[in-house]
Order: C-alpha cells, then sequence, then structure tokens
C-alpha cells in the first residue's frame, strides 16, 4: 500500500497524544476532521476557507434553521472523509430517499432490504475485500439471467464498513423494489454467492440476509444511510460501536488505528458509496457536491471578524473551536474571551450585545 503524505507532522503528533487523552466532548467531529486533514488538505480546510479569499470581513451567522456556522467557506464533499460533509449529505438523502419508498408503497410496489457480506480474515487488506464485494455485487447486477428483471426492479445500494477483532469487514446494504414477488432478488442473490463460489470463498446462510421490509419507510432510509452516524459525529468520547469500529469511530482513537485510518483513506477514494439504479427517481437528483454547497438562509449575522483576525483563529486552530463554543446552549463568554486573550488574538471585534 502506498504511503500517505502527512501534511504536517507537529499536528499529527497534537492528535496522537489527545486520542491517547481522549477528546473532549463536544470536540469529537473537530478533531475527526483535523486528524483527517493531515492526509487530505480539502478536507481539513471544508468549512473554514473562505470561498473568496480577498473577503475583508469573515461573518459568523444562525440560520433558519438555528444552525451556527461561517458563511461563505468552501465545502469539500468527500463524504467518506469528512465528517461535516458526511453529516449534510446523510441527512439529505434520508429525507429523500423516504420519499421515494413511501411513493413506492402507495404504487403497491413491494420493498426487500438484504445485506450482502463475504467471508473475510485479518490479513485481507480493505481494497481486496471491497474489490470482491463490489465485483460480485456488480457480476449479479449485469448477468444475463438478471437482464430480465432490470426494468422491473428499482435499487438503492449502500457501502457500509467497519474494522473489528477479525479485520475488515465491509458489507453492503440493498432495497430491491418490486410490485412482484422476491423472485428478482434470489435472481441476484443467487449470483452473487454463485461469484463468492468462484472466487474460493465460503457461502452460508450468513451470506446474504434479508426479507421483505415491514417497518416504517423513514426507518428503512436511516438504517441504510445513517447507522450510527449520527452518534459518532455528536456522541464525543462515548464507545457506541458494535461488531466493529467505522471511521469516524476509529479517528477518535487516533493513535490505536493509524495504518488502519490510512488505508481507508486509500481505498475509498475513487468508489461511490451511494448508488441508485436509473429508475429509483423520477427526476434528476442534487449530486453530493450541490448537496454541501447548499446554504440556509441567514437569520441573524452574530459576527463580522475582521480578517486577520480569523487568519489567527485559523493558524491556531481556533476556528471551528469558536464555532462550536457559540454553539453550546449557555456559552461561556469569558471562557471564551480568556482563551483568545490567551494566543494574543484582539478581541475588539466582539459587540458588546451579542457577547456579553
Amino acid at each position: 500500500m502506498p504511503a500517505l503524505r502527512i501534511n504536517n507532522l507537529e499536528l499529527r503528533d497534537k492528535y496522537l497524544a489527545r486520542s491517547k487523552e481522549g477528546i473532549p466532548v463536544g470536540e469529537g467531529t473537530i478533531c475527526q476532521q483535523e486528524v483527517v486533514g493531515l492526509y487530505n488538505k480539502r478536507v481539513g480546510w471544508c468549512g473554514i476557507l473562505p470561498v473568496k479569499l480577498e473577503l475583508q470581513k469573515i461573518s459568523v451567522v444562525k440560520s433558519i434553521s438555528g444552525n451556527i456556522h461561517f458563511a461563505g467557506m468552501q465545502y469539500c464533499g468527500r463524504n467518506w472523509l469528512c465528517p461535516k460533509c458526511s453529516y449534510k449529505i446523510m441527512k439529505h438523502r434520508t429525507a429523500e430517499i423516504a420519499e421515494r419508498f413511501k411513493y413506492f408503497r402507495s404504487n403497491n410496489e413491494k420493498i426487500f432490504f438484504y445485506t450482502f457480506t463475504l467471508q473475510h480474515n485479518r490479513r485481507q487488506s480493505l481494497k481486496e475485500l471491497l474489490g470482491i464485494l463490489l465485483d460480485a455485487y456488480k457480476f449479479a447486477r449485469t448477468h444475463r439471467k438478471f437482464r430480465p428483471y432490470i426494468k422491473l426492479t428499482r435499487f438503492i445500494r449502500t457501502i457500509e464498513i467497519k474494522f473489528g477483532n477479525n479485520g475488515w469487514h465491509p458489507h453492503i446494504h440493498a432495497a430491491f423494489i418490486s410490485k412482484d414477488d422476491n423472485k428478482a432478488v434470489e435472481v441476484f442473490k443467487d449470483l452473487y454467492e454463485q461469484y463468492l463460489k468462484n472466487k474460493g470463498l465460503l457461502v452460508n446462510d450468513y451470506t446474504v440476509k434479508g426479507t421483505e421490509w415491514d417497518g416504517t419507510t423513514e426507518e428503512l432510509s436511516e438504517y441504510m444511510l445513517k447507522w450510527e452516524l449520527e452518534k459518532e459525529l455528536t456522541g464525543g468520547n462515548e464507545k457506541i460501536g458494535s461488531g466493529g469500529k467505522t471511521f469516524f469511530e476509529m479517528l477518535k482513537y487516533y493513535h490505536n488505528y493509524i495504518s488502519e485510518i490510512e488505508e481507508y483513506i486509500l481505498t475509498t477514494k475513487g468508489h461511490k458509496q451511494y448508488h441508485f439504479s436509473r429508475n429509483f427517481f423520477d427526476k434528476s437528483v442534487k449530486t453530493e457536491e450541490e448537496i454541501v454547497k447548499e446554504t440556509e438562509e441567514i437569520k441573524e449575522v452574530l459576527f463580522e471578524i475582521p480578517r486577520d483576525v480569523y487568519g489567527e483563529l485559523y493558524y491556531y486552530g481556533l476556528a471551528r473551536r469558536f464555532i462550536a463554543w457559540i454553539r453550546q446552549p449557555v456559552p461561556d463568554y469569558e471562557v471564551i474571551r480568556r482563551k483568545l486573550i490567551h494566543k494574543n488574538i484582539d478581541i475588539s471585534w466582539i459587540c458588546a450585545e451579542k457577547f456579553p
């Protein structure tokens, strides 16, 4: 596996120490993003590098939804790697897909939910396992035996990757929608298992599991796209994963998972986390880049930070933390002042009415 270039060795050592001590509650997403930023500059800059670099003032705004953020920033759209963009894309897609599932049900179409796995061991790389998984899925989807069902069946598939005691565990969650029974899915399942057998892999009752979905469409949409993501990105340092850790969980324990984090970053490059059949949506949908670039309507401008002061916040790694401090239900303004003054950052721009 080729080595990833680290942008800042000093910062890497800082996060190694920090992850051993434990990430402070409320800073989980910040540290996750900054760790990935060691390897991918676009993720490191996401949400804190202005689109227009010549701006003389940087605005901190509150949107109609209540979200507080910097206005006019660049977003990376790396849903595999960036906690900020991954969360935004996931929230958009879950709502979007739930609506489609609801429509299919109202049209008397059946939804079948299946999970596709494969035999694996600790010695196998993520690249090898993900390659076999996707090749088996593609083999089934493009096989002549499945071809008669393509126009009669809609599908969506998502990839989930975990790392546990038995090494990497990539698997696919897929929903198949059809007005008929699950014959198309059974053909697909048999072809998927046939490919694995041809590769000499063990196939058993757990390789492909699924049935007709009898829960709500919202639950299915969230299960397919959300997993534990919301808790991982908002739950501080608590251990919440089951059956292995996801990428965002591993980032919180950086010192224990350095090689796995680097392998994941390299392997997921170029792969789509979500994939839909052409007939899943009845109209064109926004790309992931379009989703992350969406701007919420601004309700209020909270602060206008002079460009040189913002540069100091950025330099000292306080830009994201400033937003996190202001987002607290009851911000401790005196503590925020002291933290800025400690770094010799000018606070004369702080308006007394908005920053008591």
